[in-house]
Parts: C-alpha cells; sequence; structure tokens
C-alpha cells in the first residue's frame, strides 16, 4: 500500500515532468471556435507555466473516449455525471451567464414552419445530448410526437442534414445555433427555444493535476480582467468565469440523474 505523501509526491511528479495537460472540448462548442480553444490552451499555458493542448472531439462517442486520457474538460450538462462518476473528475469554474438550452428548427426543406407540422414526422437530434432529451420533454408537453428520430453524431451532422434537405426539423444546442455565422444558419428557422435555465456547462479537472488546480482557478477568475484574457473569452461566447455554486450544482446534477 502506498503512503498518501508518496502519491502526492508521485501526481506532482507527473504534472511537472508530464509533456502537456490535455483540455477536452466536445465537437458542438467548434463550430466556429476552435482556433479559440487554441488560444484559451495558450493562454492558460503562459499564465500556469504549465503546457496544455487541446483535444477537440468530433461526435459524442468520441468526446468519451477521449475523457479516459484527459486531465481538463469543458463539458456541457450531458457529460458532467458521467466526468464525475467515471473519471472522478471535479467541476471548478463556470462561464457567468451561460446555460444550456435546446432550440427546435426546421430546415429550407421542411414543408411548413410551425411545431405542430413535427407531429408524426421524422426529427434529427443527437441521442443523449442534453438538446435532444429537453427538446423531447417540450415536445411531448405540446402532445407533439415526431414519428422518426434519426440520430447523428454532433451537432453540426445535425445542421449538415438540414442545409443538404436530409432533415426537415432538429434538435439543436442553443449555444451551438448561437455561434453559427449568417451564412451557416441561412434557411434554418428558428421554431421554439427553451428557457429553463438550470443547466450549464462546466470546466472539470481530472484527479492527475488536482495541485495545480487552485493556479487554474486563479488565473481563469481573473481572466476576464486582462485584456487579452477578455479578447480570448469574447470569441468563445464566455463573459467570465466564476466557481460555481453548490447548490445550483446540485440541482442541477439532480436533475440530469432525474
Amino acid at each position: 500500500m502506498q503512503c498518501k505523501e508518496c502519491t502526492n509526491s508521485k501526481t506532482s511528479q507527473r504534472i511537472t515532468t508530464m509533456d502537456k495537460v490535455r483540455l477536452l472540448v466536445p465537437s458542438d462548442d467548434t463550430a466556429q471556435n476552435a482556433e479559440r480553444w487554441y488560444e484559451f490552451a495558450i493562454y492558460i499555458s503562459r499564465h500556469t507555466d504549465t503546457p496544455v493542448t487541446p483535444l477537440i472531439a468530433s461526435s459524442i462517442s468520441e468526446y468519451k473516449d477521449l475523457s479516459e486520457n484527459a486531465d481538463l474538460a469543458y463539458a456541457f450538462p450531458d457529460q458532467i455525471c458521467r466526468l464525475i462518476n467515471h473519471n472522478q473528475m471535479t467541476p471548478f469554474a463556470q462561464p457567468v451567464n451561460c446555460y444550456e438550452e435546446a432550440v427546435i428548427v426546421a430546415g429550407p426543406s421542411a414543408p411548413k414552419e410551425n411545431l405542430s407540422a413535427i407531429h408524426s414526422a421524422s426529427l434529427g437530434g443527437v441521442k443523449g445530448s442534453f438538446a435532444h432529451r429537453l427538446g423531447l420533454t417540450l415536445l411531448h408537453k405540446k402532445q407533439i410526437r415526431p414519428s422518426t428520430i434519426i440520430a447523428k453524431s454532433s451537432m453540426m451532422a445535425l445542421l449538415r442534414g438540414l442545409q443538404s434537405g436530409e432533415l426537415q426539423y432538429a434538435l439543436l444546442s442553443n449555444d451551438f445555433l448561437e455561434q453559427l455565422s449568417p451564412l451557416s444558419r441561412e434557411g434554418i428557422n428558428l421554431l421554439a427555444r427553451s428557457h429553463i435555465a438550470k443547466a450549464f456547462p462546466v470546466l472539470m479537472f481530472a484527479p492527475t493535476i488536482k495541485p495545480l488546480a487552485p493556479t487554474l482557478l486563479r488565473v481563469l477568475l481573473q481572466m476576464s480582467e486582462d485584456p487579452k484574457g477578455r479578447q480570448i473569452l469574447l470569441g468563445l461566447n464566455i463573459p467570465a468565469w466564476i466557481r460555481p455554486e453548490r447548490e445550483k450544482l446540485l440541482t442541477m446534477l439532480a436533475m440530469l440523474r432525474g
């Protein structure tokens, strides 16, 4: 059995000798700003004297696979419980006033641009995503039941399906939709948007870098006060970082597990 001091020593040694701290980013947060996460990683590297590199997942399944070797993870609500339970990650920062909401949209090929048209029609979604779960709940409350769910691997795949005419209707993440350029949004019509303001993304750290967490948090909390940091956050649609409020975090986790 290893003593606690030995374990902590080895963890600290790994942080100082490892090639990089690996920051996992979900695919649906990279519609327009993948390069911003590289800028974010460089900023954190410079202010913590620790190399940080992003791992950009192309789908939910790849995000899950990459999480096995991630040291930091930017997690949407649908990933948080698994990262806590399976990867022993800890939420330690969240974007200010950034809530995950679902949007129900119609593509250019939709015959009707209203919610009732979805009843008995096919609907695209990313199964396992919070937007998918919340969007279906909103539709069911209105007694609207699609005939078929066409599953896609990511929000970007849903967007391509809408643009190509393969999909007429889809459930998207509001955050993803807001990131799109006017050209990418052309022909995509918003039918409804949720407003629950209870689920939010968080930044999480793995046990491998626990000794570095206080330094990381300090840098994150001060980032919006620095002109360069503020510019990077603006590109990520993040006003500033704050510590997650315990009660709000517990409420969200209870909702996600329910």
